[in-house]
């Protein structure tokens, strides 16, 4: 690929919940939302237009999280970006991995989103490359595991043509440390995607972003991200390097 996806064909949908009933608050994930809209639309980042991205802040239903991504789906023909930060669930029983609402509640799966109702909405897309952002806790459960395993819950995360790209493994918590504006794994994505990435091509691709982000966190002691992809589209150039 030698250009960037085109943002005249993309679409992409921030999801974010910060405000909880009964789950610690997650502060840090508004400033996400906020950030991470404005370097996709930046010019010289992406520069996706404004009406091409949807931020969805706080959803209290599964209709409200998932309808604009069955909008996105319906229009994007190039590239259909969905990121999803807020607190991540394990189902006791089934140890799916479930995204929280407003209102969910810890163990009680129906009190929140399936990972594979979003799963289905990008499996419809008409879009040809499907890229999926989880900044939560056990994300690494939606990733479909490099190797080809037989894995049950990774073998149902598998999307065609997309890129699945998680904050932390399948077993581990994300970070939102105290007192900082972004989350551990969306700082390091919008610094990368602020300041680019030393040495690298004008143009980032997926695996790029990956790498860098991964040696960022360790640097930080922090946890490390998972990806899987499909149909190679790890070479997919989504943002300038600064």
């Amino acid at each position: 690929m030698t250009a960037l996806a085109d943002p005249s064909r993309s679409r992409a949908v921030l999801i974010g919940t910060a405000s909880y009933l009964h789950l610690e608050q997650l502060p840090a994930v508004e400033t996400n939302l906020v950030d991470l809209a404005t370097e996709l639309c930046d010019a010289t980042v992406w520069g996706l237009p404004v009406q091409h991205c949807t931020v969805v802040a706080d959803p209290q239903s599964a209709a409200e999280m998932l309808d604009p991504v069955h909008q996105a789906a319906d229009e994007a023909t190039d590239t259909l970006l969905v990121y999803y930060s807020g607190h991540g669930m394990r189902d006791p029983d089934s140890d799916d991995l479930y995204l929280g609402l407003g209102g969910s509640r810890d163990g009680v799966g129906y009190s929140a989103v399936a990972y594979r109702h979003l799963r289905a909405a990008l499996r419809s897309a008409w879009a040809r490359r499907k890229v999926i952002v989880l900044d939560c806790c056990f994300s690494g459960r939606a990733a479909l595991t490099l190797s080809g395993g037989t894995d049950s819950i990774a073998h149902q995360a598998a999307v065609d043509g997309a890129y699945v790209l998680t904050a932390a493994p399948r077993d581990r918590v994300a970070l939102a440390p105290d007192g900082e504006p972004h989350t551990a794994f969306t700082a390091e994505l919008l610094h990368i995607l602020r300041q680019g990435v030393p040495g690298a091509p004008e143009l980032l691709d997926l695996d790029t972003l990956y790498r860098e982000l991964t040696s960022r966190l360790r640097a930080k002691n922090r946890p490390l991200p998972q990806r899987s992809q499909e149909n190679g589209v790890g070479a997919l150039q989504l943002a300038r390097s600064r």
